[in-house]
């Protein structure tokens, strides 16, 4: 498995593209393309799915404690790395990180900081046998951003923009794909982007809210990784 790949939007073709009728077109075009050609890639020599498990970070794969930057205080949510093995070692299909951290533009931590956890966790994936192929996160806040790190950037969730462009740096099939967050701010940015499956963890029981994305609502990574067997496992006539 290869090491992630660790994006920010300073370095995003996507910057100023993100119209309703830009997303559409984008979308529309994807459905055909994947109705005509078998999705596959290559990753360092193992063929994979152009499907994808897009993770937010922080609640998802460790414990929010707010502005985690530091290898000391990320305590890793009991089941992520179960979940990670059945995507990437089972299915064979890529895993992605999309991450909001505004705490890099309020001033809380700097961006080697962020990149030296991101790393690590990315290492400790590894260590237990599974991986992470990309990384993608936006610095920014519309209002709490110091300097230029002050704007609504398209990165920023509940935009589609971290999807939207690893779906084109990876040529992948969102409709096919799935996404697994812990704010409805994921949900509305995966349902932006296309992305066929949407899993709220709701530990403590949140029911779907009224106007919300259509998305499933599970307690916990197990519940999650359940759901995910019956959505992707392949069955026994898949086999024969």
């Amino acid at each position: 498995m290869s090491c992630c790949l660790i994006r920010n939007c300073g370095r995003s073709s996507f910057r100023g593209r993100f119209s309703k009728a830009a997303i559409s077109m984008q979308l529309r075009q994807r459905r055909v393309e994947s109705s005509s050609q078998q999705p596959s890639v290559c990753i360092d020599g193992i063929t994979m799915d152009n499907s994808a498990l897009f993770l937010d970070r922080d609640g998802v794969i460790n414990v929010d404690r707010g502005y985690i930057h530091r290898s000391d205080q990320f305590d890793f949510i009991p089941g992520i790395f179960e979940l990670a093995r059945f995507w990437t070692n089972e299915l064979r299909r890529q895993i992605i990180v999309i991450t909001n951290q505004s705490g890099i533009g309020r001033g809380y931590f700097g961006e080697c900081a962020y990149e030296d956890l991101t790393q690590w966790m990315c290492n400790r994936f590894e260590a237990e046998h599974t991986s992470i192929a990309r990384v993608y996160h936006c610095p920014y806040h519309p209002l709490h951003g110091i300097g230029e790190y002050r704007r609504d950037h398209p990165w920023r969730k509940p935009r589609p923009g971290m999807l939207l462009q690893a779906v084109s740096d990876l040529d992948l099939d969102p409709a096919q794909s799935a996404l697994l967050g812990d704010n409805i701010s994921d949900i509305e940015a995966g349902e932006a982007a296309g992305i066929g499956l949407r899993i709220l963890v709701a530990p403590c029981g949140a029911k779907k809210g009224a106007g919300a994305p259509s998305h499933e609502v599970v307690a916990d990574l197990g519940e999650a990784l359940a759901l995910l067997r019956s959505h992707f496992a392949p069955t026994e006539s898949d086999r024969a």
